[in-house]
């Protein structure tokens, strides 16, 4: 039987709740019916980056996992209170398309980056 911590067995759930809370906290702060059903790709879509980066870079279960784990979770964290500004520049983007008025800022973004990058990064330090 293979080893549990080399196979991912015991992130499986952690993965799965923060898949939860990343569908959670995207769905109920997008806007509209439209935006709704975009973030609920992300995970789809953050699964397939962590199996390809996995595959090239010949990461085990246990690092994928973790990658993909703290990755949502840094999508979450970058925009804890920011939630209304990324609502209104949902809508306005939605109304009038991308403009340099509708634009995020540099703090909103930088925030995004920072949180991100730190909690992804930390899960390649850790394994």
């Amino acid at each position: 039987m293979p080893d549990r911590a080399a196979t991912g067995g015991e992130h499986q759930g952690t993965a799965a709740v923060s898949t939860a809370v990343f569908l959670t906290a995207y769905v109920r702060w997008m806007p509209t019916r439209n935006t709704k059903v975009q973030v609920c790709f992300a995970p789809l879509l953050a699964g397939g980056y962590a199996i390809a980066s996995a595959m090239v870079k010949h990461m085990r279960p246990v690092e994928l996992l973790s990658m993909y784990t703290r990755s949502l979770l840094g999508m979450v964290v970058g925009v804890l209170g920011r939630q209304k500004e990324l609502a209104r520049l949902v809508l306005d983007q939605e109304r009038n398309g991308k403009t340099e008025d509708n634009q995020a800022t540099f703090g909103m973004v930088a925030q995004f980056l920072v949180a991100v990058l730190a909690l992804g990064g930390l899960s390649l330090y850790v394994y």
